[in-house]
């Protein structure tokens, strides 16, 4: 009886963990009361974050840029790198992140994202998608 106590504990610690990690936000891009969200996984103690440049200046204004950890109390874990932008004029924009260490500069980004925002005329996001 008491391997099958240990295997039922084993189990529910396991579902507990999957519930919780599950709860996490996601990577992506979302257009949420009007702005547009981007969210990408990050872990700045390892010394990369994400930077990003817009290739059409004008159109969208950054008015979030926020990191969030996953475990505050676990020296070194990871979290979410999330930007909310705002239109500001219509037309197109495309961001490009790259996730690099800044002393070794961007040509040595690991990962690179593209997204495209679209901006209407009234100034209201209309569409955020990812460049895959």
């Amino acid at each position: 009886m008491t391997g099958k106590r240990t295997l039922v504990l084993v189990a529910a610690i396991a579902l507990v963990a999957a519930l919780t990690l599950s709860g996490c936000a996601s990577e992506g891009a979302r257009i949420s009361q009007g702005e547009a969200t981007i969210v990408l996984k990050s872990n700045p103690t390892t010394g990369f974050d994400w930077y990003y440049t817009v290739d059409n200046e004008g159109i969208v204004l950054l008015v979030k840029d926020e990191y969030k950890t996953d475990n505050p109390n676990l020296i070194g874990s990871g979290g979410m790198h999330t930007w909310i932008f705002q239109g500001v004029q219509e037309g197109t924009v495309k961001l490009t992140f790259k996730y690099y260490r800044s002393w070794e500069g961007e040509s040595s980004a690991i990962d690179t994202r593209e997204y495209t925002i679209v901006v209407g005329e009234n100034g209201k996001i209309e569409s955020v998608a990812e460049n895959k």
